[in-house]
């Protein structure tokens, strides 16, 4: 009876740590942003392209327009000083 219990108890410990681990299985979740979402597909700091949905780490809307960027550390440079890296375009 208490090799029962204490089988059933680690089975439960060990199903949910599986369950809150994912299960050792990979899952792709679904890109946060969309290029279509964006007014370009190139990040106005580095000029890099956003080739694909999975590129976008962040997002920010600035005159009307939504602007993506590859790090999250370019949009905190274009959400300081957005002109200087938009030029004429801003205006």
């Amino acid at each position: 009876m208490k090799h029962s219990f204490f089988l059933s108890l680690a089975i439960a410990v060990i199903f949910s740590i599986t369950a809150c681990s994912g299960g050792g299985e990979s899952k792709t979740e679904a890109p946060k942003y969309q290029l279509s979402q964006l007014s370009d597909a190139i990040d106005p700091v580095c000029k890099m392209k956003l080739a694909s949905d999975d590129g976008i780490a962040a997002i920010t809307e600035h005159g009307g327009k939504t602007y993506g960027f590859c790090a999250k550390g370019c949009k905190t440079a274009f959400e300081k000083d957005p002109h200087k890296y938009l030029g004429d375009h801003a205006h």
